[in-house]
């Protein structure tokens, strides 16, 4: 499981967001928002035998990550809005690794 690229790209973006969540320790809607991030890149972690929920559940990452970035331009928050943006570039690859892992189980699929 900790082999693997996208599980260190995931566990990135909890720990990026966990930052984050340090500065911004007095802004609760923000807080509840990051928290559900950190949640859910933590349990795309373990789902790392379901290669397509997992694809799934890191386009939900990006989503949510985008209406955080939102909400943190509203406050004024430039500075941070750099740490969510650098979030999402780490989950886009963690997808793209995801689809080249899934694509390395089906071409050996296919030799059998």
């Amino acid at each position: 499981m900790i082999q693997r690229i996208q599980t260190v790209l995931l566990l990135a973006i909890a720990i990026i967001l966990g930052l984050v969540m340090f500065v911004i320790n007095r802004n609760f809607p923000l807080l509840r928002d990051g928290w559900l991030i950190i949640f859910t890149s933590i349990i795309a972690v373990f789902l790392f035998k379901k290669r397509l929920l997992q694809i799934k559940i890191c386009y939900l990452i990006l989503i949510l990550l985008s209406f955080f970035l939102i909400k943190i331009f509203l406050l004024k928050l430039y500075l941070l809005s750099i740490f969510v943006v650098v979030a999402m570039c780490v989950d886009i690859l963690a997808i793209r690794a995801i689809r080249r892992d899934e694509k390395l189980i089906h071409s050996f699929d296919r030799l059998r």
